[in-house]
């Protein structure tokens, strides 16, 4: 009988056009449905907007929006929702006890005060390709940039990209990242925080077909998916990753990468070998200092080995290294040898207070350090808010190649 009651249940909810009453909600839970209903409170709080049903809301059903998701709005969500009745499509789900729906992006509005218009999709200007000019007598341009939770609409159940709030990338936001790519027009692109190479082949083949990009992305070892990636328009000879080395810890164990070391290995003009990282975050304190300065124990193994083998090898690491210059981390990638070109005064990569800290790099080798024309921390894009597109700003390496 139970089963029948629960066939029933979803054949009415994949049925319903108008949508089930909030207050219905929680006989659905992991069912994706609509609901209609009138918001009576909002309350940000930072982490999330929510929007309840009733003013009594403790306990009852409510929908919950995340600050990624924000700018998508034409208001911000608990001002342009708070009154207004609305029908929404979205899995509910639980939190503490209390049904609840994620709503990862406005498509999910059907409709507002009985509209379909008053959330159409942002309009995100495209960007004027190559509006960043190049430093005087550059010929190839680096580009580093953490996307934040590149995620595409699929729930991997190999991965938990699902702990992700929103899980998704929305429409809008991959059309400012994209206009942001289009100004910087980047001969190669680094990416840190991408979910998977089909989803990243999508957002080049819809986005940026004219910038002529490859795409490298092997995946690593992060738990959730996030991956490090190239895009590249010069010439690739070949790509390794570095997930399944393993070396020691301070502590007499052994680990391998977080997410992974990714070498590309380019053709002229660079004629390089460039490395790219996404070292181990900073939450977890202490561990996570230790787990990172054995990455970059890890790194310089590796370059240390490229070097002696090839003295004059063309080299740069690049990425999210999660870490400020002065300490340990830097401290051992910095012996091997590698030197920064930018200057102490360059500004913060990273752009959420109160955490305003320069955490992304390019470091060069002695054979490219001549080579450096100019520097940048792109925090200004001339088609979007960039602190709107991701939590980081892009790091600029121009560079004169033979």
């Amino acid at each position: 009988m139970r089963l029948l009651s629960l066939l029933f249940v979803g054949i009415f909810a994949c049925s319903d056009r108008d949508g089930i009453p909030w207050q219905e909600a929680q006989n659905y839970l992991e069912q994706t449905i609509k609901v209609r209903g009138q918001i009576v409170r909002t309350h940000n709080s930072g982490k999330a907007c929510f929007l309840n049903f009733d003013k009594d809301w403790q306990g009852k059903f409510h929908l919950v929006l995340f600050p990624s998701s924000f700018p998508d709005y034409p208001l911000p969500p608990e001002d342009f929702f708070l009154g207004r009745e609305v029908l929404v499509r979205g899995k509910i789900g639980e939190y503490k006890g209390t049904p609840q729906m994620k709503v990862e992006s406005p498509e999910q509005f059907l409709e507002v005060d009985g509209r379909t218009d008053l959330l159409a999709a942002i309009q995100v200007a495209p960007g004027i390709r190559g509006l960043l000019p190049r430093a005087d007598g550059t010929n190839v341009r680096l580009v580093s940039w953490n996307l934040k939770n590149f995620f595409d609409e699929e729930d991997d159940p190999w991965r938990q990209d699902e702990r992700t709030n929103p899980a998704s990338v929305s429409s809008a936001r991959s059309a400012r990242i994209a206009a942001v790519i289009r100004e910087l027009d980047a001969d190669l692109l680094c990416l840190q925080e991408v979910e998977n190479r089909f989803h990243l082949e999508q957002f080049v083949r819809k986005h940026l077909p004219d910038l002529h990009y490859e795409v490298v992305l092997l995946e690593g070892n992060d738990g959730r998916g996030i991956d490090v990636a190239v895009l590249s328009r010069l010439p690739i000879r070949s790509s390794t990753s570095y997930r399944h080395l393993e070396f020691p810890t301070q502590t007499g164990g052994s680990q391998r990468f977080f997410r992974d070391l990714l070498r590309v290995d380019l053709g002229p003009p660079l004629s390089a070998s460039v490395f790219v990282v996404h070292l181990k975050s900073q939450i977890g304190g202490d561990s996570a200092d230790r787990s990172r300065e054995a990455e970059a124990l890890g790194i310089a193994r590796v370059l240390g080995e490229a070097l002696q083998a090839n003295p004059r090898l063309r080299a740069v690491l690049i990425g999210d290294f999660n870490e400020v210059l002065g300490e340990p981390t830097l401290d051992i990638l910095l012996a091997t040898g590698l030197s920064d070109p930018f200057p102490p005064d360059a500004g913060p990569t990273y752009n959420r207070q109160p955490y305003l800290t320069r955490i992304d790099y390019a470091l060069v080798s002695p054979a490219v350090a001549p080579q450096v024309m100019g520097t940048l921390i792109y925090n200004k894009s001339g088609a979007v808010k960039i602190e709107n597109a991701s939590d980081h700003y892009p790091v600029v390496l121009d560079l004169r190649c033979p």
